[in-house]
């Protein structure tokens, strides 16, 4: 019998896995080492005796780094430097303390530096009979002034990060933030945290020391975004708000949505940027032989606890330069992205933010997904490693079919970790579908030109298809736009996919050809990034504006936008065509004019110079 995992490594592999159990064997010599040695010790070594290293650790007296961001260790530093007001809030959840985070109102107009008596208003709280919140999620850290009357009544919106990350990953720049721009535009932005990353790492009860404090996985993460919407619902006085979500947050999003119903009463639309439900087999050969392994070898390898928390400490050994070429490295090696969309010395600050604790379970259940499909962690899976599961049972699943949240995707046409086949042949219908040519996985995040390409129809998205309540009632609006104007917005619209309400069929049901929108998808040429774009000379991006009809009229679409893309390389459905026709969508009394969105977006070209 072979060794777990290692019998099935080939060389390269194999060696693999000694520089990394090297690695982690240095890093405990390294801390005993950095405790033991003075401090002066250390520093001549590093700086002054060996001339030619100094440039590879942090703290390199000639190191410059422009932009402060990166060396700042709270959200609260880097909102107020770049001169919003800031609010930290505690939500419960199943006993751990969430810190969540607002940005209410615009940039504060004395300064980059906000004083903290003016950056967090504290809401009133209900409270029950015994003291407590009647909820149990009125938990306030900063006391405050209330807030300007111009910031009362703004629509909310709910950014959610990604797989071991925090809120900090929205907030790294000014002009090049999904969070700023939002704000700006007359919202009121929260941002969310999961569980046991730097802001959640606190339990009523348990330590974060214990094994039982990081015993939670996706199943848990969608407590804490339940819990995390009823609170801002509570503290706003809203019955609705908007979400958007990166990577890990869509998938949050969606599990939460299909094994909630009520919840899905309290969303208006989920926007998700790089929409992940179950990811592809990863490059690397090692971490595949991982995916394979049960959870108990797993667990032997990794522990019960926080995964990788070496991260941390080799981030504060060496320089912000070697760290960006390490990160890249790893990545490329993993999920063989180039991340060529985001500037180096943007990365020298996003790079520092990029990692937060999480639990080795969230990645034991993750790797499950990839097994077996997107269902609810299998507490007693195979032993077996060509089987998905137990013959004792089968792993619940997650019905995304019962999602009536209208949803919006947002992806990158080179992004190799998500699946959007499966998410679509999964999901109900989305309303809306745009792809980047050129963004992989992270540029949906962070890349140098997503404020011209992809935010600004985030903005559209929310603009059009937030404007009511999910029982159809109107909803609050931003008072104005102030920041990106509406042609830009429908521009950058003109070049998605906008999913028209259907026909009826005979029977008054909406039917979704999943073929026919994956064809659409796959067809549709999406909008270039900014570096693209100038390199080759410009260029138009394709229109589909395709509706879900009936399977053989989705065909006879697909069919005759085939032939147009080959005339010309460009796709279109014509005016008077059938995905013309609306009628209110499921889950809303309020139709969307799809030929709004696209009126001013047919093969427009994007100014972006």
């Amino acid at each position: 019998m072979g060794i777990p995992v290692l019998s099935r490594l080939g060389a390269s592999e194999l060696v693999s896995v000694v520089v990394a159990v090297t690695i982690l064997c240095l890093e405990r010599v390294l801390r005993v080492v950095a405790y033991v040695i003075p401090t002066a010790v250390l520093d001549y070594v590093r700086y002054q005796a060996l001339p030619g290293l100094p440039r590879l650790f942090s703290g390199y007296r000639d190191e410059t780094e422009p932009n402060p961001v990166g060396k700042m260790a709270h959200i609260r530093e880097m909102v107020q430097h770049h001169g919003f007001p800031f609010q930290e809030h505690i939500v419960d959840s199943d006993g751990y303390r969430l810190g969540i985070h607002r940005i209410p109102f615009g940039p504060l107009r004395t300064g980059p530096k906000a004083s903290p008596s003016s950056a967090s208003p504290r809401p009133d709280r209900a409270n029950s009979a015994d003291g407590t919140n009647a909820n149990a999620l009125a938990m306030i850290r900063r006391a405050a002034s209330p807030l300007p009357a111009a910031a009362e009544g703004r629509p909310v919106v709910l950014l959610w990060h990604g797989f071991m990350m925090c809120s900090d990953v929205w907030v790294c720049s000014r002009t090049n933030s999904l969070a700023f721009m939002l704000v700006e535009e007359g919202y009121d932005v929260w941002l969310g945290n999961n569980r046991g990353n730097k802001y959640s790492f606190k339990h009523a009860t348990m330590s974060a020391k214990s094994e039982e404090f990081w015993n939670f996985s996706l199943d848990e993460y969608t407590h804490d975004l339940a819990n995390t919407v009823d609170y801002i619902l509570q503290q706003t006085g809203q019955r609705s708000l908007v979400y958007v979500g990166f990577s890990q947050g869509t998938a949050q999003l969606f599990a939460a949505l299909s094994c909630n119903p009520q919840l899905n009463d309290k969303i208006r639309i989920g926007c998700c940027l790089a929409p992940t439900g179950k990811p592809h087999d990863l490059r690397n050969s090692f971490i595949t032989s991982l995916v394979k392994s049960t959870p108990s070898v797993l667990y032997l390898i990794f522990g019960r606890k926080s995964a990788i928390p070496s991260v941390l400490f080799w981030k504060n050994v060496f320089s912000p330069w070697v760290w960006v070429q390490l990160l890249d490295f790893f990545m490329h090696l993993l999920f063989n992205w180039t991340l060529s969309e985001i500037d180096f010395d943007e990365k020298l600050v996003l790079y520092r933010h990029l990692y937060s604790t999480a639990s080795i379970k969230s990645v034991v259940h993750w790797f499950q997904i990839i097994r077996g499909g997107f269902a609810m962690f299998d507490d007693d899976p195979s032993a077996r490693p060509w089987s998905t599961h137990a013959l004792t049972h089968v792993p619940a699943h997650y019905p995304l079919k019962n999602i009536t949240t209208p949803i919006a995707l947002f992806y990158g046409a080179k992004d190799t970790l998500s699946d959007l086949p499966f998410l679509l042949a999964s999901l109900p219908r989305p309303v809306f579908v745009l792809k980047v040519e050129d963004y992989e996985h992270l540029d949906c995040l962070w890349a140098s030109s997503a404020h011209e390409i992809l935010f600004p129809g985030v903005l559209g998205v929310i603009r059009h298809f937030a404007a009511v309540h999910p029982d159809g009632s109107p909803a609050p609006t931003p008072k104005s736009h102030p920041t990106i104007s509406d042609e830009m917005v429908n521009r950058v619209i003109g070049y998605g996919i906008v999913q028209t309400p259907a026909f009826a069929d005979d029977e008054g049901e909406d039917e979704y050809d999943e073929a026919a929108m994956l064809a659409a998808v796959q067809m549709a040429e999406g909008i270039r990034s900014t570096r693209t774009r100038k390199a080759e000379g410009g260029g138009k991006g394709g229109v589909l504006k395709l509706a879900a009809s009936p399977a053989a009229a989705a065909k006879a679409k697909v069919k005759k936008t085939k032939k147009l893309a080959a005339a010309n390389g460009t796709t279109s459905a014509t005016p008077d065509s059938p995905s013309a026709k609306k009628r209110p969508a499921r889950g809303h009394g309020q139709c969307v004019d799809a030929d709004r969105l696209l009126r001013d977006g047919e093969d427009a070209e994007l100014d972006v110079n």
